[in-house]
């Protein structure tokens, strides 16, 4: 997985790496790569694996960036981005899917 990111504040030029991080996967596997990955990119990054997991941690830890699966179990992922913004309303969240097409 080669992931390079560029941290960006909403129109306010390029920053520093690194920031709490958020990552809510439901796959182990998957979630853990994506760790890495992150973490060698600066990042400190927090796990959830599922809905409730990630709202705790965004209320304890209140990360600057989140990545988040769409699809969480029988949650969807896309239901956690305004509850995540309520926590910190300058998160900066990307949705992953790993389905081929979106409705």
């Amino acid at each position: 997985m080669g992931i390079t990111l560029s941290h960006t504040t909403r129109g306010h030029g390029v920053r520093d790496k690194g920031g709490k991080l958020l990552i809510v996967e439901d796959d182990r596997g998957y979630r853990s790569r994506l760790r890495m990955c992150m973490e060698r990119e600066g990042f400190d990054v927090f796990e959830a694996s599922d809905y409730d997991d990630a709202l705790s941690c965004a209320a304890l830890e209140r990360p600057g960036y989140a990545v988040i699966d769409m699809r969480l179990g029988r949650r969807s992922g896309l239901d956690l981005i305004e509850k995540l913004l309520a926590v910190r309303s300058d998160m900066n969240i990307v949705v992953m899917s790993g389905y081929g097409n979106i409705a």
